[in-house]
C-alpha cells in the first residue's frame, strides 16, 4: 500500500508543470540521441526543474556548445536533489550512485530566464545524465530599476 501510494503521489506531482521532454527542449535543445526521459518541474512564478535522460557521449561531450563550463561535481550533486518522491520512478533516482562522472554548470540566460542556475550531472562515457535548474521566470520581462513609465 505504501509504494502505491508513493507512486501515486510522484504522478500527481509531475503533473504540476510541463513534462520533462518539454523541459529538455526548451533548456537544453534538440533531444537528438537522448532518451528515457524522467522528471519533476514546477513552473510559475520561478522554475525549479530536476530531469533525468540517457545521452551517448557525443551529447555530453557538446555541453559547451550549449553554454555549459565544466563545473565541480560536488556543487552539481547538491543541486541535483533528492526527493521521497522519486523512489517511485524506475530506474530509481539515484545520481549519487555514479562514480565516473562529469559535472556541468550554466549559470545567467536561458531559455526561461536571464539568471538561471543550471547544473548536470553525468556518466562520463554516456549514459544517465541528471539535470537540476531553477531560476525566475520571466525576469527579462520586467524594467530595470532605471526604467520609468511615463
Amino acid at each position: 500500500m505504501g509504494a502505491f501510494f508513493t507512486w501515486i503521489a510522484s504522478a500527481a506531482f509531475k503533473g504540476m508543470g510541463p513534462g520533462a521532454e518539454v523541459v529538455f527542449d526548451a533548456l537544453l535543445g534538440d533531444p537528438a540521441n537522448v532518451s528515457d526521459f524522467d522528471g519533476f518541474v514546477r513552473k510559475g512564478d520561478r522554475y525549479d526543474v530536476q530531469i533525468r535522460f540517457l545521452a551517448d557521449q557525443d551529447w555530453i561531450q557538446g555541453l559547451p556548445y550549449r553554454g555549459f563550463t565544466e563545473s565541480d561535481c560536488e556543487t552539481a550533486r547538491t543541486k541535483i536533489r533528492f526527493s521521497l518522491l522519486r523512489v517511485a520512478a524506475y530506474p530509481l533516482w539515484r545520481p549519487e550512485a555514479l562514480t565516473d562522472v562529469v559535472c556541468y554548470r550554466r549559470l545567467g540566460e536561458n531559455a526561461w530566464s536571464a539568471n538561471g542556475r543550471d547544473y548536470i550531472l553525468a556518466e562520463a562515457g554516456g549514459g544517465w545524465v541528471y539535470f537540476g535548474g531553477e531560476g525566475r521566470e520571466h525576469d527579462r520581462a520586467l524594467p530595470s530599476e532605471g526604467d520609468k513609465f511615463q
